[in-house]
C-alpha cells in the first residue's frame, strides 16, 4: 500500500483548518439563533461539532490503511456530513450578517429565530438534493468532426466516462448501475479517462469485473488519473486488466485505423515530459488520433503533436457551486464540455462520481457519448 506522506499531511492540515473554521461559524450561529446559554448544552454542542470536525480526516486515514465495512460506513457518514457542513456554513454566514443587521434595527428575537431555522432547513434541503443528484447518471452527447476519419468509424459512437472514484462511497452497486447505463448507449468503444478508483483499499477486482458486462465491439481503454496513484496502482491496473480493459499508460494502440493514446497523470501534468513521451510513441501523422489524458491541461503540447480529440475529466466541473466558477478560473474554457484549441477538439467530463462530499449542486454526474463524423 502506497501512502504519499507529505501531500497527505499538507492536505490534512489544509482541510482540517477549513473544516474547523466551518464548524466554528456554524457553532456561533446555533448559539445565537437558539439563544443557548446553558453550559451543559454548550459543552455538548462543542463535543459534537469537534467530533464532526475531525471525522472526515480520521475516516480518510483509516480507510487508506484498512478496508472494512465499518470503515466504509464511517467514511460515508463523515463525507455526507462534510457536504452538509458546507451548506450550513453558508447559511450560518447569512445568519451572522442578519444578526448584525438585527442588532441595529432591533427586530424581535422570534423573527430572527424563524429566519435562522428557515435557513438551516434550506441548507439541509440543498445537501439532500445534492446527494440524490450525484447518483443520477446523465448522458451528455457531442458530435466531433475529424479529418481523415476511416469510413469504418464514420457516424459511430464512442463513450467516455471519468472520475467514478470507486472506493469508500461508490462501490459494486454503483458499478453495475454505470454498466447498465453505458450499455443503453450501445457504444462502439469505451474510454475511461482516469480516477476509476478513488485510491483507498477496496474490493477493486470485484468492481472492475463489472466492466466485463459492457457490450462494446472494440474494447475498453483506460489511462490512469491522480487518484490511482494515491493507492496501489499495480493492484488497480491488474484488476482492470483482468476485466479485459486495455491500460494505456504512455502507450498507443491502433483500433481499426484510429490511433488511441493514453498518458498517465504525472506525464500529462509536465509539459516537457508530455512532449517527449508523445514524441517517443511514433504516432502516425496522417491517421486520426485521440488522446486520453486525465486533466485538461498542457493542451498546446498535445495540439502541437497533431491530435484530433482529447478526452479528459479530473475537474468534476467544480462538483458543488461555486465550484464551476473556480474550475473555469483554473482550466479556462476547457474546465467542462466540448471546446476547441485551433482544430483540436477537447472534451472534459464532469465525471460520473464524486470525491469527498458525495453531493452535486450546479453540476451533474455524467457519461459522455461522442458521435464521430468525417470532416
Amino acid at each position: 500500500m502506497k501512502i504519499i506522506l507529505f501531500p497527505f499531511i499538507f492536505f490534512a492540515l489544509t482541510v482540517f483548518t477549513l473544516i474547523g473554521l466551518g464548524h466554528f461559524v456554524v457553532y456561533k450561529s446555533i448559539l445565537i439563533v437558539f439563544n443557548i446559554t446553558n453550559i451543559r448544552f454548550i459543552n455538548t454542542l462543542r463535543i459534537l461539532l469537534s467530533i464532526g470536525a475531525v471525522s472526515f480526516i480520521t475516516a480518510t486515514l483509516f480507510t487508506q490503511l484498512n478496508y472494512t465495512k465499518i470503515g466504509l460506513i464511517f467514511y460515508e457518514g463523515s463525507a455526507i456530513w462534510l457536504g452538509t457542513l458546507y451548506f450550513l456554513f453558508l447559511a450560518s454566514v447569512i445568519i451572522l450578517i442578519i444578526f448584525g443587521i438585527n442588532s441595529f434595527f432591533g427586530w424581535s428575537p422570534m423573527v430572527f429565530r424563524i429566519i435562522g431555522i428557515f435557513l438551516y432547513i434550506i441548507a439541509i434541503g440543498f445537501s439532500v438534493y445534492g446527494l440524490i443528484n450525484s447518483y443520477q447518471i446523465r448522458t451528455t452527447k457531442y458530435t466531433v468532426f475529424i479529418n481523415n476519419l476511416p469510413e469504418s468509424w464514420n457516424n459511430k459512437n464512442i463513450l467516455m466516462f471519468s472520475d467514478s472514484h470507486f472506493g469508500n462511497i461508490r462501490n459494486l452497486n454503483f458499478a453495475k448501475k454505470l454498466v447498465k447505463k453505458i450499455n443503453e448507449q450501445n457504444p462502439e468503444l469505451v474510454v475511461i479517462a482516469g480516477d476509476y478508483f478513488d485510491g483507498p483499499k477496496t474490493n477493486s477486482k470485484e468492481i472492475a469485473m463489472s466492466l466485463k458486462d459492457i457490450h462494446t465491439e472494440k474494447g475498453i481503454y483506460f489511462a490512469p488519473g491522480n487518484h490511482e496513484d494515491y493507492g496501489n496502482i499495480s493492484e488497480f491496473n491488474s484488476s482492470l486488466s483482468s476485466a479485459g480493459v486495455v491500460i494505456l499508460s504512455n502507450k498507443i494502440v491502433d483500433v481499426d485505423g484510429l490511433q488511441i493514446v493514453g498518458v498517465d497523470y504525472t506525464t500529462g501534468s509536465n509539459n516537457t515530459l508530455l512532449a517527449s513521451t508523445l514524441k517517443s510513441l511514433n504516432i502516425v501523422k496522417d491517421i486520426p488520433k485521440i488522446l486520453i489524458k486525465h486533466a485538461p491541461n498542457n493542451l498546446p503540447v498535445v495540439e502541437n503533436s497533431g491530435f484530433d480529440l482529447v478526452l479528459s475529466g479530473h475537474v468534476h466541473n467544480g462538483q458543488v457551486w461555486p465550484g464551476p466558477l473556480l474550475a473555469r478560473k483554473i482550466f479556462k474554457e476547457f474546465s467542462y464540455g466540448l471546446n476547441y484549441l485551433n482544430q483540436m477538439s477537447v472534451i472534459t467530463s464532469s465525471g460520473v462520481g464524486t470525491w469527498g462530499p458525495p453531493q452535486r449542486i450546479g453540476t451533474q454526474s455524467e457519461i459522455v457519448l461522442i458521435n464521430l463524423k468525417k470532416k
